[in-house]
């Protein structure tokens, strides 16, 4: 009998074993700010220690809001505040992500205010981590870049090679519009200095520009066409100032029909990489911009006349966290 019960137990400690061990409910945590890493920090909480469905309310005193987000472990992407944050530690492809509250009624003391709501999502029928799934792939959609246009008067001409300045006003409303006269033979370069705020070198994603030009007269086809070149360099604190820009990228554009008349709008480049570095602590770099028209090559057709460029329009990821520490 003793014999039996002792087999019966080991039977019974084995099973124990082999049995999947009971799914971890989900916990609601309590933060003070959304990131910073600091202690009461959402984004200070382990990752390692996070589940699915894992909540935090965010009560942030200054604002006099709160926050509430749901944990995701498998969503991965960029940062985007206040809608997506990585834990700081252990983060992984895991992220919390805001949750959007609707109410179908909701009373107001006289005088009250209600600040950013709209009705384009709704949690019925759906799941909060579906919801939230959604909501942050359209955040990233549409909050991922920011763009910057840098006009040509922002522009100085080399002096070794650079193109002629100038302005042009239109015949019928006598509209004027600064440009940078860029020859078809001979290689010319201009040189900008511009901040792309709230860049942030570590998040990752593609820079890219676009040209804003017209053909200097009518004498061209629109078989016709200019390459415009573009490359920069990063300059941070104690960065010397004779840097050689990066990997140049060129982007083609054909003349359009109404030539000297219209505004030429380009595709976007390839993704430039800008030389040197930005300084990690404070994201900060004064970026030095050429740009010039490749004349060397095989689109770069339009010989009959100067190509006018009135401007370039940059495009680049936007980390809203990245510039988080007041001066």
């Amino acid at each position: 009998m003793k014999k039996l019960s002792a087999t019966l137990l080991l039977i019974l400690l084995a099973a124990a074993f082999l049995l999947p061990a009971p799914a971890r409910a989900t916990r609601t945590y309590g933060a003070n700010a959304i990131y910073g890493g600091a202690a009461g920090a959402m984004d200070a909480i382990n990752g390692a220690n996070l589940s699915d469905g894992d909540r935090c309310w965010v009560s942030v005193l200054a604002e006099g809001r709160s926050y509430l987000y749901i944990y995701n472990s498998t969503i991965g992407g960029v940062e985007a505040v206040p809608y997506v944050i990585a834990p700081d530690v252990n983060g992984g492809n895991g992220r919390w992500l805001l949750v959007k509250i609707q109410f179908d009624s909701l009373k107001l003391k006289t005088g009250a205010e209600v600040n950013d709501i709209s009705d384009d999502e709704t949690l019925a029928g759906a799941s909060p981590t579906a919801l939230i799934t959604e909501r942050a792939a359209k955040k990233y959609s549409d909050e991922l870049y920011r763009a910057l246009f840098i006009p040509a008067s922002a522009f100085t001409p080399q002096t070794t090679a650079g193109p002629a300045t100038g302005s042009v006003e239109t015949t019928t409303n006598k509209g004027m519009f600064d440009y940078l006269a860029f020859d078809g033979t001979v290689e010319e370069y201009a040189f900008a200095n511009v901040v792309l705020a709230g860049y942030d070198s570590r998040v990752g994603g593609a820079i890219k520009f676009k040209f804003l030009w017209r053909p200097f007269n009518d004498n061209g086809s629109t078989s016709d066409g200019v390459e415009w070149e573009v490359a920069g360099a990063a300059i941070s604190d104690n960065g010397a100032v004779d840097v050689a820009p990066g990997t140049s990228q060129v982007v083609a554009d054909t003349l359009l029909a109404g030539e000297n008349t219209v505004l030429h709008y380009t595709d976007a480049t390839p993704a430039v990489t800008f030389a040197g570095t930005y300084t990690s602590a404070t994201n900060e770099a004064l970026v030095h911009l050429q740009v010039s028209r490749n004349v060397g090559g095989t689109a770069d057709t339009y010989t009959a006349g100067d190509a006018l460029l009135f401007g370039v329009l940059v495009q680049y990821p936007f980390n809203g966290k990245a510039n988080f520490t007041a001066w």
